[in-house]
């Protein structure tokens, strides 16, 4: 589908080809097989190998050109990954550029490269800065007993 900007992470990934350090990753492809340097995975619907999955990478890449909250970004967050994404959508409300993220400007390939790399040079005591930091935004402000309570003060409490 175009509108998920797959052709972004092929530019990125031809521009990494000659760094035998760096691999990506797609998840959900219809079958696993290695290209390059990108490793196409079967779409996952264990929790579990999921989480495994993000736990292996340094990075979560975000290209679509068209969303509004996705769930996948705070999953990522949650697994303490940091993420490089346009600025599309509610993603800069998840996202703060060069904290614990970087946010790309909209269809600028350029400036995604600009993100990866940033991603890329950090030490790894601000990664692991950022990890903390990224999996407490998420269980503080979008775990599920913290939704349900926005709900209901919106919904129940609010009449």
């Amino acid at each position: 589908d175009p509108r998920k900007g797959w052709n972004y992470i092929e530019k990125l990934a031809k521009a990494y080809e000659a760094d035998p350090s760096i691999l990506f990753m797609c998840i959900g492809g219809a079958k696993a097989e290695q290209v390059a340097n990108i490793l196409y995975v079967p779409n996952i619907t264990d929790k579990n190998i999921l989480a495994e999955h993000y736990g292996l990478s340094d990075v979560f890449l975000f290209t679509s050109l068209a969303e509004n909250c996705p769930l996948v970004v705070l999953e990522a967050m949650s697994s303490g990954l940091p993420v490089v994404s346009f600025d599309v959508g509610g993603v800069p409300e998840l996202v703060t550029h060069k904290t614990n993220g970087y946010i790309a400007k909209y269809k600028d390939g350029a400036d995604l490269l600009s993100g990866l790399k940033w991603i890329l040079g950090l030490s790894s005591d601000t990664c692991q800065e950022i990890a903390s930091s990224n999996r407490l935004k998420v269980i503080g402000k979008y775990s599920i007993v913290k939704m349900v309570d926005e709900y209901e003060k919106l919904f129940i409490h609010e009449k």
